[in-house]
């Protein structure tokens, strides 16, 4: 049986806010406005610590990052690419242009053999968007932290040196 309206106590927001136990609205409003602020201080202290790891942060201006990702250890796009790098004329117009070898493999990182530290590996297939399991990739990343080039297939080192000979910040350091 409901009770009628009028035996009800009149309750206000005005009698609330003026309420002196823990209950209150305002209170409650206090709570929730220093709650997101402590939520929207950690979402901000992750993120910045998140972007902070990607390793191609570390490379913006210095140099410029060879990216290849594969599936599995056995790619053979893999195992043509480290052929290459192995040769002394390749691998000294390689670092003349001031590029860094990264590899991708099965989801686990690194840069010019040394294995990534587990928050740069997440952080660099996250900031890239790779998934191994999609096949293999090839970027080169330019000295300001642009995709210069990206493709499914095993990169023309020579091509991509002239790429890296056409592009403005290469000119100049050529001059």
């Amino acid at each position: 049986m409901a009770l009628p309206m009028q035996d009800l106590p009149a309750l206000t927001v005005e009698k609330l806010n003026k309420a002196p136990h823990y209950g209150s609205i305002r209170h409650m409003r206090h709570m929730i406005w220093i709650l997101s602020l402590w939520m929207a201080a950690a979402l901000f202290s992750s993120a910045r610590a998140e972007l902070a790891a990607n390793p191609l942060l570390d490379e913006l201006w210095k140099h410029r990052p060879l990216i290849i990702s594969v599936p599995d250890a056995h790619h053979p796009m893999l195992a043509a690419l480290r052929q290459k790098l192995s040769e002394p004329a390749i691998r000294a117009e390689f670092d003349t242009r001031k590029m860094v070898y990264y590899e991708v493999t099965g989801g686990l990182a690194s840069r010019e053999g040394e294995a990534l530290r587990h928050d740069q590996n997440t952080a660099l297939l996250q900031a890239l968007r790779l998934n191994p399991a999609d096949g293999a990739t090839a970027l080169l990343i330019g000295l300001d932290g642009g995709i210069k080039l990206q493709t499914g297939s095993m990169p023309d080192l020579q091509a991509v040196f002239e790429l890296i000979d056409g592009m403005p910040m290469r000119r100049w350091q050529r001059d």
